[in-house]
C-alpha cells in the first residue's frame, strides 16, 4: 500500500476498516496490560 496511489472508495474502506481494527485492538491490549 503506496501513500499517494490512486484508491476506490471501496478499497479505501477497506484501508481505512484494517486500520480502526488495529487501532482498536492496541487500545484493548494496552487497557489489559
Amino acid at each position: 500500500y503506496i501513500l499517494g496511489e490512486k484508491k476506490t472508495p471501496k478499497e479505501m474502506r477497506h484501508v481505512l476498516a484494517g486500520l480502526a481494527l488495529v487501532v482498536i485492538g492496541g487500545v484493548m491490549i494496552g487497557l489489559n496490560a
